[in-house]
């Protein structure tokens, strides 16, 4: 296990990164990791920004659950895969920006505030609700020139 400045974990190559310190507010993924891992962010109840960089490519279950702070996330085109209720129970969750113009898969349990709008790019939004499911159809909106 390797730590960052910051008291973040990761696997030894640096490309999951393992847990964050549970009194973080804001932290940047370094370029390079792949995989978000199980728990990573899990109760970091004062974390109100993450930035996720284009190598992520997997974001595991529960990785953010409990981030009560957290209010905007945005997902970079690479994410493929976001696990079960990897940002479950995150109440001021309300904007999650998708920048892929391919929905990733999505386990249950995620994005479930009814006040939570899910921006895509522009021509996406049926790609998305057809992925996604009914429950998440009324809350996509489509935006230009962020893919």
């Amino acid at each position: 296990m390797e730590t960052d400045q910051y008291g973040v974990e990761f696997d030894s190559a640096r490309e999951v990164l393992v847990e964050a310190p549970a009194d973080i507010e804001r932290y940047t993924v370094p370029d390079g990791v792949t995989l978000i891992d199980e728990y990573a962010f899990a109760w970091c109840k004062s974390l109100s920004d993450i930035v996720i960089p284009d190598s992520v490519t997997q974001i595991a279950s529960k990785a953010f659950i409990g981030c009560e702070s957290l209010e905007r996330v945005v997902l970079p085109g690479s994410v493929t895969w976001i696990g079960e209720k990897a940002f479950h129970r995150c109440p001021s969750l309300v904007a999650v920006t998708c920048r892929g113009e391919k929905p990733p898969r999505l386990g249950m349990f995620n994005f479930v505030s009814p006040d939570i709008i899910i921006h895509v790019p522009k021509g996406c939004a049926r790609a998305y609700a057809q992925a996604w499911g009914a429950l998440y159809s009324g809350r996509i909106s489509e935006e230009e020139g962020f893919v």
